[in-house]
């Protein structure tokens, strides 16, 4: 064999080269984990794609399909180990890029009504603190159950000091666009009160604390505890100057309560016995 013909081939492969040694030196931009089969419930808390935007002081994003029967989930500026559902620390807290992220989708299966869309963003913090997703904002959407009667539910969730509210807007301008909101069980609409931490399973059904504060049917507006109305002005001023209509629990009169600059005063709209019924 001649120099030349060993020569040759080496020539040929170092173009690859130069682009592997140049890529060693600095830190890869996308990193793939070597998977040689199918992952089993041993396979390592491994992200199967990672990347940054080039800048080592900038979070990463990584990828996760699959994890131990988890779905797939996407996060920011963490690492997520999704065997215990835990987040490392911050991979950065640069001021343009130090807030974490994640978007995540729970795949349970058969019909346990186990799947779960996330949205979360966590705050701004040092770099050893894991993202605490209760200190921005969150959103969540879960799918329903026939068997557990756990119902489809799509939640916002708030810091403790940030009001958590849907806004429905429609198109500014001359003629706006209505705004519909419609219950296609009873063609009743419902306004709840759901005690916090009352939710949960009980003998395999789904179940929660409500009470129904106005129910909307077509001909008619039942609101329990009676209607107030408030003053316009200052938040001051709706405070200090109101007026409750309500029914009395124990005589049944329609009775109304009146709050102006402090001084409370009340009164029979309505008295049931003019009806010709005995009160005892």
């Amino acid at each position: 064999m001649t120099i030349k013909k060993i020569l040759l081939p080496l020539l040929l492969l170092i173009p690859f080269f130069l682009p592997m040694s140049t890529l060693a030196y600095y830190e890869a931009v996308i990193d793939f984990p070597l998977i040689y089969e199918l992952p089993d419930q041993n396979y390592p808390n491994a992200t199967a794609i990672t990347w940054q935007g080039g800048e080592d002081k900038f979070g990463k994003w990584r990828n996760f399909f699959n994890g131990y029967e988890m779905g797939w989930g996407i996060s920011y500026n963490t690492k997520w180990n999704y065997k215990d559902n835990t987040w490392d620390q911050r991979d950065s807290i640069d001021s343009r890029a130090n807030i974490c992220s994640m978007i995540r989708f729970n795949v349970a299966e058969g019909n346990v009504g186990g799947n779960v869309f996330e949205i979360n963003f966590a705050a701004g913090s040092d770099f050893y603190t894991p993202p605490d997703w209760n200190s921005a904002a969150s959103y969540f959407f879960y799918d329903g159950n026939s068997e557990t009667q756990a119902p489809a539910m799509f939640r916002i969730k708030s810091p403790g000091n940030v009001d958590a509210t849907i806004q429905l807007a429609p198109d500014e301008g001359e003629n706006p666009n209505r705004i519909n909101l419609r219950n296609a069980c009873d063609g009743k609409f419902y306004i709840e009160y759901e005690k916090c931490g009352s939710a949960g399973y009980y003998d395999s059904k789904y179940t929660a604390e409500r009470t129904s504060m106005m129910e909307f049917s077509r001909n008619t507006i039942d609101a329990y505890n009676g209607f107030t109305f408030r003053t316009a002005g200052t938040v001051q001023d709706k405070i200090n100057n109101s007026a409750t209509l309500y029914v009395d629990k124990d005589t049944g009169n329609i009775m109304l309560r009146i709050q102006h600059n402090g001084e409370i005063r009340e009164g029979i709209i309505i008295n049931f016995e003019d009806f010709g019924v005995s009160v005892n």
